[in-house]
């Protein structure tokens, strides 16, 4: 994890608490609540961590915001201008709040959030669950390959409007949340934070994915992808890995999990003579992904970009051995040929290379490759993410009062 912020305010400015005092947090977030994966079940996984430390945590979804914020094309410039307003109204029935936390771009009236209405001064903090200039470049890179369209309208709508209001979220607030060592060497290097204002936080995994011990059935030679069938998750990839493995090996399955749209889409992309070596399940419950983990032999995680990739997490704690593009959290959690093996986007040779060494492995080796696996992520359960969270918070709150 990063170090934490260190920033001089004028000591004239009042902090709504004092460090050692539970705190008093509300997340500000661009979707929707009652999303069943992603950011709001992140968000709920880390509030409920949070609070059994004693924190209070409220929240703003897109729910709470006037209905016209729900229309995609007029969100962008809405969410964040409102924010501080429904703030505000919010505060009219609270105690006020120590930190203010706004995902993504949404944040870049920053100014506005510092004080709360009585004037005391509070933490506001950039929370990032994928820089979005990080993804533009690799979406760029596919646009330029001729693998992925590109609007007008998103050049101008994302691509433009989008980035700056990022980068004023995050050149505003005093303290930039982020998940991955990449993302915040991004910013550092741009010059829109300095490392002491920057905390690095990931992800956490639910305790029941962690595996009760490291024996699993015998190899079987079935494959699992699990993300949406998006340019972002490597789909273009992930179909020529596979027709280049079952080249090889006929006995070689695949299971794509969670694709997020019908199963035709996604098995029109094979050759017709690879479908029936093919199971597509379109939507799945988180907690049947767990199930499905324990019936493959190994993740292709083929994604060209990746905001932080929880699903690489849990496959090392589950005892899956992973296979896994070289973005988000995998380069910061595989060991290469230890406990993972790690690829460069979009390389499908290697890809193939890493799954054909994987499966011809020996049962030990299997073994000390999924031992290793647990051990990297061992650390990364949601409790100590909330301590880690409490104590970048606290003490940027105690420096903003020096």
């Amino acid at each position: 994890m990063g170090s934490i912020l260190s920033t001089a305010v004028p000591t004239s400015e009042r902090v709504l608490t004092h460090p050692a005092e539970p705190l008093r947090i509300l997340t500000v977030m661009n979707c929707s609540r009652f999303g069943r994966s992603g950011m709001p079940t992140a968000n709920g996984n880390i509030s409920r961590a949070l609070a059994a430390l004693g924190c209070t945590v409220d929240h703003l979804y897109v729910e709470d915001y006037p209905r016209p914020v729900r229309v995609r094309w007029l969100n962008y410039f809405l969410f964040g201008s409102l924010t501080a307003r429904l703030v505000r109204k919010l505060e009219e029935q609270s105690e006020g709040y120590d930190v203010v936390q706004v995902s993504g771009g949404d944040g870049y009236l920053a100014p506005l959030l510092r004080h709360d209405r009585r004037g005391r001064r509070r933490l506001v903090v950039a929370m990032c669950h994928g820089l979005e200039h990080r993804y533009w470049e690799a979406f760029r890179s596919e646009v330029r390959a001729g693998f992925a369209p590109a609007t007008l309208r998103h050049r101008l709508y994302f691509g433009g409007l989008r980035l700056k209001q990022v980068e004023m979220s995050i050149r505003g607030a005093d303290l930039f949340n982020c998940h991955t060592e990449a993302d915040a060497r991004y910013a550092i290097e741009k010059g829109w934070k300095r490392r002491h204002e920057v905390a690095i936080l990931p992800s956490g995994i639910q305790p029941e994915w962690f595996a009760p011990d490291i024996e699993q059935a015998p190899a079987t030679k079935r494959l699992l992808f699990c993300g949406s069938w998006t340019w972002m998750k490597g789909a273009r990839v992930l179909v020529s890995v596979f027709e280049r493995l079952a080249a090889v090996d006929p006995g070689v399955r695949l299971t794509v999990l969670g694709a997020g749209t019908d199963e035709q889409t996604v098995l029109s992309a094979f050759s017709p003579d690879l479908r029936r070596r093919i199971t597509v399940r379109p939507g799945i419950p988180h907690g049947e992904v767990l199930r499905e983990f324990r019936r493959h032999d190994l993740l292709l995680f083929t994604s060209l970009f990746e905001g932080y990739g929880t699903v690489v997490i849990e496959a090392m704690a589950a005892g899956l051995p992973v296979v896994a593009s070289a973005v988000g959290s995998a380069p910061e959690c595989i060991e290469h040929g230890r406990s993972g093996y790690l690829v460069e986007p979009g390389d499908v040779d290697a890809f193939v290379s890493a799954c054909l060494s994987l499966l011809s492995s020996t049962p030990a080796a299997r073994r000390a490759l999924r031992a290793a696996a647990l051990k990297s992520v061992s650390s990364l359960t949601w409790p100590r993410t909330a301590e880690a969270t409490v104590a970048a918070y606290a003490e940027a709150l105690d420096n903003l009062s020096r």
